[in-house]
């Protein structure tokens, strides 16, 4: 967060609990997107090679860093854009990364860091964030579209 930021909302459990909820369900929406897609084949890890990843055959497939703050100006985001290109753990060359923002910004080109690693703002329709008010929504709707398709091929 940057300094204005951080003098308009100071650090509580309140801020890092509402965070960490959104963190959660932007997880179960992209995995219900993967299943929605008809990939059945999957592992969804919350907390261990970044705030979420997808794994295919014990492998790391997507790595996922999930921001709820309130800057919208990108610059607020730098360390942890760079924090994503890093080769760690399992996080090797050529992984797909993605960055998930709550705010619109007015700069969602991707990321290329230090490592040569590039992160992807995750796309929501159209946008390249989702609030913390409409990712249920959302996800709603995913669920909708996916019994629509399942009960149609099920007939």
């Amino acid at each position: 967060m940057s300094q204005e930021d951080d003098d308009k909302y100071p650090a509580s459990a309140v801020s890092s609990w509402s965070g960490f909820v959104y963190q959660g369900k932007i997880a179960l929406y992209h995995s219900l997107k993967i299943i929605h897609d008809g990939d059945l084949d999957f592992e969804l890890q919350l907390d261990s090679s970044d705030d979420f990843a997808i794994y295919k055959n014990g492998k790391l497939h997507t790595a996922h860093q999930v921001k709820a703050k309130i800057s919208k100006y990108r610059s607020g985001y730098t360390k942890a854009l760079e924090q994503s290109t890093l080769i760690e753990h399992d996080k090797i060359k050529g992984t797909t990364r993605y960055f998930h923002v709550s705010v619109p910004l007015s700069n969602t080109d991707d990321h290329r860091g230090a490592s040569g690693e590039v992160v992807k703002f995750y796309r929501y329709g159209n946008n390249y964030y989702c609030g913390l008010g409409e990712i249920e929504g959302l996800t709603k709707e995913l669920i909708k579209k996916y019994m629509y398709q399942t009960a149609h091929h099920c007939q």
